[in-house]
């Protein structure tokens, strides 16, 4: 046959304008497994999706009074469907996908978008898995009216089947519908010598040597169609899709081949022909081609889309094995024959975030031109946000996540988004109004800045404007650092403080939560301790001064602070809470003795830091551990340092 340029409207589909030799062969049993796929809605208006459906009955009803195929089961096509819901696939991954779980061959689908104000676009489409391609078929515009819609899906779905390619058929039964998918390898014969013994003895040659096997298709064609200047040769085959291209010539009795490939300008080996006749000529020939192609090697490689993740593993027939965090051209190392019978499968999915992918032609045989069109397509987890509110007393809260669509809560309790999120997805948490009745503040307590899986939580958090709270505690002091100096006091003398055994401190303290969304506390706090023991005093010179003395300390202080809560992780401690916080303040220091002596009283500033780790026992009362360190200096005198550990009490007003 010859080979020649196609019009621009067939050579879209000139995926489809030949046969297979698989489907010569024996048509009835590689009869093409095809799949519809319901038709997506591309306008605004949801309320029209049941009109997906009319396509799937309509486009299977054309096809079936056309051609013979195969359809893919129920069970495939459901499963498939509930992971394009899921996911929201759009566009050709759609197809990937679908091509994938189900095993089509040939996907039909296609879309439907806004024409006008009452009318509807449909475009019709045709995926092959095969090829990894995705073609427009038909392009109609119908009013959405019933009575005019249904007529027009039956005339896209006919258009479009219209433009498929039969294959052969047997006696009178309809001819299955074909789709070659092979490399094709074209054998041009000369011109001259038309129907001679020559002739055939090169078409029976070319034939017996050169016939597919799976690897390639074989074309056989006349010398005149392959143009003799090489950029123009290259042009030839690629706009004809050939992957080779033979070209013969007899010298003498001797039939000289040309390999060519579009991707190089001469050629890439000549073969001569050697025997007694132009027939063995012919036969030596072609065999010299079929064993050069039959010693490349090829490097198995594939392409993967769709890659967000880290560290996927591909596997090559179970042994191989190449990680990639990237999209692109994935390629192995090790290489493989012609007709050699290869699988590909996903060994490990990627993760941050997490992916499910899919293998398009995981299995096949390599052609003359490789592994052709393996595409591992990856989509990402979409998970449900969930959250609680916490702390309404009245009103409602409006919140939305991202562009999904607002949602309104009015009372403590779990909700969820009603979207699903990309895993890692990035997230823009947004309250729109607060509660009036009364008046409230709320926010998210510690959102998370993106989707973490299935643990993405939320914590909205109400509250009035100023949350007031009143905190009383008992502790134990423990000073250091506060030997007093004996020339610096009066009377002379010197004392060890922390040799004092009669020792308290409370604290009464005021604090105000404003600012939720930095969950900042700020408030006051009086302290006063207590000291009491009996010691030796002690001259600068070391005479003893008294025996058996007994000192009273008092010290009070009032302070500024402003704390910070910290959630622990862990459900043990959903109900606990860390709060650091520091402040300065004034402080009044008293030492007196029983003589009576005024040892020291003064005033000076001091500093206090401190953590109160306490227990939510209900929304206004907590209970917990506190500790705190409180350091006083004195001018002339060394610091005095206390630490205090005992427990506190909140009460919320």
């Amino acid at each position: 046959m010859r080979i020649r340029h196609f019009s621009p409207i067939v050579r879209i589909f000139i995926i489809l304008a030949a046969l297979t030799s698989i489907h010569a062969q024996n048509s009835e049993a590689h009869l093409l497994k095809v799949a519809i796929l319901p038709f997506e809605n591309r306008t605004p208006n949801p309320n029209i999706d049941w009109v997906s459906s009319l396509f799937v009955d309509s486009y299977k009803t054309a096809l079936g009074k056309r051609y013979r195929f195969q359809n893919v089961s129920e069970t495939d096509t459901a499963k498939a469907l509930e992971i394009i819901a899921e996911y929201r696939l759009s566009g050709k991954t759609r197809y990937q996908v679908f091509a994938a779980v189900t095993g089509a061959e040939v996907v039909m689908g296609g879309s439907f978008s806004p024409s006008g104000s009452d009318a509807i676009l449909i475009e019709s489409q045709l995926y092959a898995a095969h090829l990894d391609r995705l073609d427009v078929l038909d392009k109609q515009s119908t009013p959405i009216e019933s009575s005019k819609l249904f007529p027009a899906v039956d005339r896209a779905a006919s258009a479009a089947v219209a433009l498929l390619k039969a294959g052969d058929k047997s006696g009178n039964e309809k001819p299955p519908l074909a789709l070659p998918y092979l490399p094709r390898l074209a054998v041009y014969l000369p011109e001259t010598n038309k129907a001679t013994r020559e002739e055939k003895a090169m078409r029976s040659a070319a034939e017996a040597n050169l016939a597919g096997n799976g690897t390639h298709e074989l074309v056989i064609a006349h010398e005149p169609a392959l143009p003799a200047q090489g950029d123009e040769r290259q042009k030839h085959l690629t706009r004809e899709g050939l992957a080779y291209a033979v070209a013969s010539e007899w010298v003498g009795s001797q039939l000289v081949l040309k390999l060519y490939s579009p991707l190089k300008a001469e050629a890439l080996a000549t073969f001569t022909g050697t025997g007694a006749s132009r027939e063995q000529s012919a036969a030596e020939a072609m065999k010299q081609v079929a064993a050069f192609l039959r010693g490349q090697r090829f490097h198995p490689q594939l392409e993967v889309t769709g890659l967000k993740g880290k560290d996927l593993q591909v596997e090559l027939s179970g042994i191989k094995k190449r990680e990639t965090s990237a999209n692109g051209i994935l390629r192995f190392e090790q290489q493989l024959p012609l007709g050699t019978d290869y699988v590909i499968t996903i060994g490990t999915e990627p993760h941050s975030p997490a992916q499910r992918c899919f293998v398009l032609n995981a299995t096949g045989r390599v052609t003359i031109t490789g592994t052709n069109h393996i595409v591992v397509v990856c989509i990402t987890q979409r998970y449900a946000i969930e959250g609680t509110v916490e702390g309404l007393t009245g009103g409602e809260v409006v919140v939305q996540v991202n562009d999904t669509e607002r949602i309104n809560l009015r009372e403590n309790a779990p909700f969820r988004i009603p979207e699903t999120f990309e895993d890692y997805e990035p997230l823009r948490l947004t309250i729109h109004s607060r509660p009036q009745a009364p008046p409230q503040q709320c926010d998210f307590i510690n959102p998370p800045a993106r989707v973490t899986g299935k643990n993405t939580k939320l914590r909205l958090y109400c509250m009035p404007l100023t949350q007031h709270w009143v905190t009383v505690s008992g502790s134990f002091p423990i000073m250091q650092g506060n030997s007093a100096r004996a020339e610096n006091l009066r009377p002379d003398a010197s004392f060890p403080l922390n040799t004092l055994s009669g020792r308290f401190s409370v604290t009464a303290g005021y604090w105000a939560k404003y600012y939720l969304r930095y969950n900042i506390l700020v408030g006051g706090e009086a302290t006063y301790t207590y000291f009491q023991g009996t010691t030796d005093l002690y001259t600068s010179g070391g005479a003893l001064v008294e025996s058996g003395h007994t000192l009273f300390y008092h010290g009070i202080g009032l302070n500024a602070l402003a704390g910070y809560p910290f959630k622990l992780p862990g459900n043990f401690f959903e109900k606990t809470r860390l709060v650091a916080f520091g402040g300065v303040g004034a402080r009044y220091v008293s030492l007196r003795s029983s003589a009576p002596i005024n040892l020291l009283s003064t005033l000076g500033p001091g500093a206090m830091v401190g953590f109160n780790w306490y227990y939510e026992l209900s929304d206004r009362f907590q209970a917990g551990i506190r500790y705190h360190a409180d350091l006083v200096y004195i001018p002339s005198e060394p610091y005095i340092l206390q630490h205090a550990v005992g427990l506190q009490l909140g009460v919320r007003l």
